[in-house]
């Protein structure tokens, strides 16, 4: 979808769901192969029919774990982020019952490039929904956008010396207000975190994909060194490995994910010293 009033391509999906948590495990499978295939900023925005927190109804029946289990795992497996809403607190209500299963999902590539991060709950009128809104008008005096933090910081390396950098200067004052002050000290750190290794991640990921033809040409031309066409094809899983769980819970680092293939390339017998030592010293981000 191209939006007539910002220079910007985005994707955006409508949903209504099944009415019961049997019939919707379609519902989150088929948004799961769609976000596999996902590339750039993806919004998916309507009637789940589900809720996802316990204050998300009131007045009816206690909100059950087995009620938000499968929307959790939805948002988990696919990365996805629920936006901020303004307005009215639900956005269901039956005159009795009041629910919130009317929401707003983004990707990390939407929460990355779009300034659209609230959706508005407008009243419902004649409806049992209420009716989200999203605004795409820029103002004209435009404010620098919010830092957010994303959980794919928590997976580099300089992580935690950073966030021990901000949290160790001393502030003095009550116990609550020296931990928002510490806060305070831990924000630049990861904004700087942000702008040298995170920032400018499409053109990352394009350079890599380039650099993942060029290996792909080259494993093509059966007179190479063999160790070579390992080492390229090594490369490509690990490309492969990061890149579909860059902006993703992580169960290994990256680097355990190199290490892994070294060590299967070893055991094949097919990798010199050298170049496993240049497998290993990989360190970038598609």
């Amino acid at each position: 979808m191209l939006c007539c009033t910002i220079p910007i391509t985005f994707y955006f999906t409508a949903v209504y769901g099944w009415h019961t948590v049997e019939d919707g495990k379609s519902l989150w499978s088929e948004l799961e192969n769609i976000a596999t295939n996902m590339s750039g900023p993806w919004l998916t925005m309507g009637d789940f029919n589900a809720v996802l927190h316990p204050d998300d109804r009131v007045n009816g029946q206690p909100v059950h774990d087995s009620e938000t289990r499968d929307f959790k795992d939805f948002l988990i497996n696919t990365g996805l982020c629920e936006l901020k809403t303004i307005g009215r607190d639900f956005t269901w209500t039956n005159g009795h019952i009041f629910s919130k299963i009317d929401k707003g999902l983004a990707n990390s590539d939407w929460m990355s490039n779009m300034n659209q991060l609230e959706i508005e709950v407008k009243d419902p009128g004649c409806s049992d929904h209420s009716p989200l809104v999203i605004d795409f008008i820029e103002p004209l005096n435009r404010r620098s956008r919010p830092f957010k933090f994303m959980n794919h910081f928590a997976t580099h390396q300089e992580f935690i010396p950073m966030v021990e950098k901000g949290w160790s200067k001393p502030v003095s004052g009550c116990k609550i207000k020296q931990v928002w002050v510490k806060l305070k000290h831990v924000k630049p750190e990861m904004k700087a975190l942000h702008h040298s290794k995170f920032s400018n991640v499409e053109e990352r990921i394009k350079q890599t994909r380039q650099n993942l033809i060029d290996l792909q040409e080259y494993m093509r031309d059966l007179d190479q060194d063999n160790d070579m066409m390992t080492f390229a094809a090594a490369v490509y899983q690990v490309w492969i490995e990061r890149n579909q769980k860059i902006f993703q819970a992580k169960r290994c680092e990256p680097k355990m994910v190199v290490r892994r293939i070294v060590q299967d390339i070893f055991y094949r017998g097919s990798l010199k010293k050298k170049l496993a030592r240049r497998l290993n010293s990989l360190n970038f981000y598609p």
